[in-house]
């Protein structure tokens, strides 16, 4: 048996050569010349002798001629080499770059590129670090860059393990991409507790972040894995001023139960968790195919990283059949403030839910539509889009009493706010929001279109227990479609300012082009139920067309402020244009009928 040992192999020849006597404690591959360390040789040795062994490199082109042989040493090797000068080239070879298959391995400071297969892959072992350390000596010289490597450039393969500090898909300036097949691709890390990113523990967090751009499909890809990503530029060069991008930026497929992308709101480098996930071709963020239970928080999704110019992906977060994702604060009191995502700057939606499994996902405390303060526009086309089934999602305030204020997002600056479009898209809640208006409701910052649109979806609440404030709009909400019924808006401020006493006009507060919905409350529900619809400056409710038809108007404020006290005028309150058969008041069947009186003055 080896005696235990932690050796230090230099590799100083860029051949190929296998070791003379593996095991012998020396790294030579040339009986004559001597003292002559190939990589392959240093592997072999380090494989043998136990312990904790160290291969290093310096300014140095090895090209292997075969597969390099795995890492299998129980105490783990660490190859260590000089950033952009010790180069291991594939030279199209097929294979994999260097392959861990042991635990306590430590992959640092290599260019690793032109291997058909993966730039590194960590098979079924844990406790491996790919990148820095993060102990503040070095650490930028140990970052590893991976890239053009045809399948992905790290492969995890179960285990716990990390990844910090590296360009992957991307050369050394940061400023310039050659694509591996995929950036990162972890699958069977059921055991929380991998890393991509940082760490979040307070020490050199900065450091441990990657820059994952310029991939030819995703830049990370998790399966049935539990992950935390944070603190990584994810689709954009390394200052963040023009994109590079992935096709996706994260991809979450299948089961990836508590899988983590940003910040744990612990108040320990939060933002340094923030992840940017900007400039990607097709999505940001994408959830799909039954994964379920993962939490995105606190990064900057379709902007530069100081969140004030807009750097596109298509969709920022897209939920696809998939159920219990929380995008923004998970309102546990802890952190809730520093959770939110800022979701601007994309050109289709900015978070899109759809599929029949699409439920009980929430969105919360976000800013949707603006820049990182909430007072300027950085538009997505929708803010929020619910669709093709999505079904019993949360847009906003749970009203449970606990961190409600910080589960309001901010939907502002948008096309439209947000749209729920679909015969099947039904039983979702609107509530708690502000849209149309800035960060402190002080003046209108508005989705130019529509600030909620319900197209052909029935049986949805906006308001509620919590009511929005929806202000500053050309049309505040609008409902519209045959197949738009049961639509439910109570308890929203309409018009106004979140104390509603003055206006904040939106063109049109409530316009309904379709049948069997109610604005304001029943008199068999609560008496708070009622909407303020005040200040608009053409009307406050506008219903229109054959098929607006069996809506109910009852127990509003329209024209005055929410005590009923003092005048805020509409244009006109309510018009009736060529639709058949609506109430406006009490429906006369003894239940609450004075409950259901519109106060209609101003």
């Amino acid at each position: 048996m080896q005696a235990a040992s932690s050796a230090i192999f230099a590799v100083n020849n860029n051949g190929d050569a296998n070791d003379l006597a593996p095991g012998d404690g020396v790294c030579d591959s040339d009986i004559a010349k001597g003292d002559q360390c190939t990589l392959r040789a240093a592997i072999q040795e380090a494989n043998i002798l136990r312990g904790h062994d160290t291969i290093t490199l310096g300014t140095i082109t090895i090209t292997p001629g075969s597969p390099l042989p795995a890492l299998i040493d129980d105490a783990g090797v660490t190859i260590k080499g000089n950033n952009l000068n010790s180069i291991i080239d594939g030279n199209n070879l097929v294979t994999v770059g260097l392959k861990l298959e042991s635990d306590k391995n430590r992959i640092q400071g290599l260019l690793i590129w032109n291997f058909t297969e993966n730039g590194i892959r960590v098979w079924w072992s844990s406790d491996n670090l790919i990148g820095t350390d993060s102990d503040g000596v070095g650490d930028a010289v140990e970052r590893n860059v991976i890239l053009h490597n045809g399948q992905a450039g790290i492969l995890l393969m179960g285990g716990v393990n990390r990844v910090a500090g590296n360009y992957v898909g991307v050369f050394g300036t940061g400023t310039t991409a050659s694509p591996n097949g995929m950036g990162i691709y972890i699958e069977g890390a059921l055991d929380c507790g991998t890393v991509i990113g940082t760490n979040g523990d307070g020490t050199a967090d900065a450091a441990e972040g990657n820059l994952i751009s310029g991939n030819t499909n995703h830049g990370i890809y998790i399966h049935n894995s539990c992950v935390t990503v944070a603190g990584n530029t994810i689709g954009l060069n390394a200052a963040g001023t023009a994109a590079l991008p992935n096709y996706r930026g994260v991809l979450i497929d299948e089961l990836a139960p508590d899988t983590l992308i940003g910040t744990n709101g612990d108040g320990v480098s939060d933002v340094l968790e923030r992840n940017i996930i900007s400039g990607n071709s097709y999505t940001g963020i994408e959830v799909s195919n039954g994964a379920d239970q993962v939490t995105i928080a606190g990064n900057y999704i379709g902007t530069n990283p100081t969140g004030d110019t807009a750097r596109p992906n298509v969709y920022g977060i897209y939920v696809n059949d998939s159920d219990q994702i929380t995008i923004g604060t998970n309102d546990d009191g802890f952190g809730d403030d520093r959770e939110g995502n800022v979701i601007s700057g994309n050109s289709g939606a900015g978070v899109l839910l759809e599929g029949e499994n699409c439920t009980q996902n929430v969105v919360a405390g976000n800013w949707i539509g603006t820049n990182s303060s909430g007072y300027a526009a950085m538009p997505n086309f929708w803010g929020i889009s619910i669709g093709s089934g999505a079904h019993h999602n949360l847009i906003g305030n749970d009203g449970d009493g606990q961190g409600d204020m910080q589960e309001r997002n901010l939907i502002s600056g948008n096309q439209v706010g947000v749209l729920i479009t679909d015969d099947d898209a039904s039983q979702n809640t609107v509530a708690g929001n502000w849209i149309g208006v800035n960060d402190d409701a002080s003046s209108a910052l508005p989705n130019t279109s529509v600030g909620i649109h319900i197209l052909g979806a029935p049986d949805n609440l906006i308001g509620g227990q919590v009511g929005n404030l929806i202000s500053g709009n050309p049309i505040g909400i609008l409902i519209e479609g045959l197949t738009a019924f049961s639509n439910t808006i109570s308890f929203n401020q309409i018009g106004v300012n979140p104390e509603g006493n003055a206006a904040i006009p939106n063109q049109v507060g409530v316009r309904i082009a379709a049948p069997n919905n109610l604005v304001g409350r029943r008199g068999n529900t609560n008496e708070l139920d009622g909407n303020t619809i005040s200040g608009n400056s053409q009307y406050g409710i506008f219903i229109s067309g054959a098929d607006g038809y069996g809506n109910v108007i009852a127990g509003n404020q329209i024209g005055t402020d929410g005590g009923g006290l003092a005048a805020i005028p509409n244009g006109t309150g309510i018009y009736v244009d060529a639709a058949p058969g609506n109430f406006i008041g009490t429906d006369g069947d003894g239940v609450g009928d004075s409950s259901e009186r519109n106060l209609i003055s101003g």
